[in-house]
């Protein structure tokens, strides 16, 4: 691979970062995650009050549930970390945490009232953020830039594919389904790309050891890469075939990045915020083997689109977070850092997941199992939201 020669991965250093935001000083993308953590607990304690018919609301937030996890606490997390984690030695970027902030909650509020002009102007400021964090981590000699790098691309892919939706440019882009091209983009092309980036860029901090293979970064992201594109553009052009090989490509990548973290730690005490990241990591696959049967609209399945992303957003990314964003907010506050979570908040948002996917196949006990699953995850928020709490106090 031609990438092989650039740049060095600077994975196994053993020394604490010093370079990014000052050591006490909060970096202002981190304590925005704090309010989407916030906003998301209160968004999942709503969804399970309307599953319950406790509560009423004229339209459907599921969509506000997912994006303040995703735009919200995962964006703004990627953000604020990613030069860091890159060792280049600048300060938060104000200009592009204004643009990132404006255009969410610009597109948000389009989205609510359903106005395509503010919603287009949202998701232009966010691809101008984006744009601007994708100049600046190039700008690092870490190889792992480039995780981050393709993160933002299949982001930018994801946003406008999204605001797409809303103004008719299916025929345009010549999408077949654009609604799995947002989601796929999203998930399997930046999530999971600058997840595997952030584990390789503090595993070596907080076990205290490199991962097993140390010349698989590079290798995991060319398979991770060829995956997210079969994910993304096997719905984009309608071909089973390209998706099957994608799922394949990303399976294979993602089996090994686990591989890679679990077997340096063979015998030894885990702590429960590796617990927390690695068992997010099961609710990857239920969506993967099901994707082709709703992208081709079999029979028996019309309820996994509407509700396989929050199961997989919640059990997966919202658990990783759990684990990493109090890792962050300690090391910007000067802190010893170390991997968050709680035991109850791994049974709790574990349990949630497996109910909604019982649910979704449930049929007249949809609305108790979901009810249920919401009250779960909400529950599960509140020992992260104390934990943030306890280290900002101190």
């Amino acid at each position: 691979m031609v990438i092989l020669s650039i740049g060095t991965v600077h994975y196994g250093t053993m020394e604490t970062a010093t370079t990014g935001t000052p050591a006490g000083k909060p970096n202002p993308f981190t304590m925005t995650a704090l309010l989407y953590v916030l906003l998301g607990l209160l968004a999942a304690l709503q969804a399970g009050l309307v599953d319950f018919g406790l509560l009423k609301t004229p339209i459907n937030l599921s969509w506000v549930r997912i994006h303040l996890i995703t735009l919200g606490i995962l964006t703004q997390l990627v953000f604020g970390v990613a030069p860091r984690l890159l060792s280049l030695d600048q300060p938060p970027r104000w200009d592009i945490w204004a643009l990132l902030n404006t255009g969410t909650l610009t597109f948000f509020y389009g989205r609510s009232i359903i106005d395509y002009d503010i919603m287009l102007t949202g998701g232009v400021l966010v691809l101008l953020a984006t744009l601007l964090l994708l100049v600046q981590i190039l700008g690092a000699k870490d190889a792992l830039k480039y995780y981050y790098a393709i993160g933002l691309f299949f982001l930018s892919t994801g946003i406008t594919i999204g605001v797409g939706i809303w103004l008719g440019w299916k025929e345009f882009l010549g999408v077949g389904n654009m609604l799995e091209v947002h989601i796929h983009a999203n998930n399997w092309g930046f999530m999971a790309m600058v997840f595997t980036a952030i584990v390789f860029g503090i595993y070596p901090k907080v076990f205290g050891r490199d991962i097993q293979w140390k010349g698989s970064v590079l290798p995991i992201l060319g398979l991770e890469t060829l995956g997210a594109i079969g994910l993304v553009f096997g719905p984009w052009i309608g071909n089973i075939p390209v998706i099957v090989a994608g799922m394949l490509f990303f399976i294979v990548a993602t089996v090994w990045l686990l591989l890679d973290i679990i077997l340096p730690l063979r015998g030894e005490p885990k702590s429960v915020g590796f617990y927390h990241f690695l068992v997010a990591y099961v609710w990857i696959f239920a969506p993967l083997t099901i994707a082709p049967f709703v992208i081709f609209t079999v029979p028996g399945f019309e309820l996994v689109e509407p509700n396989a992303p929050q199961a997989l957003i919640y059990g997966w990314v919202l658990q990783a977070g759990m684990a990493l964003v109090p890792y962050f907010l300690a090391q910007h506050l000067g802190k010893k850092p170390r991997l968050g979570g709680s035991w109850i908040s791994l049974l709790l948002i574990n349990l949630g997941a497996v109910l909604l996917w019982v649910a979704i196949f449930s049929g007249s006990m949809f609305s108790t199992l979901s009810g249920t699953a919401y009250m779960l995850w909400t529950a599960a928020f509140v020992p992260m939201v104390y934990e943030l709490w306890t280290i900002v106090r101190e």
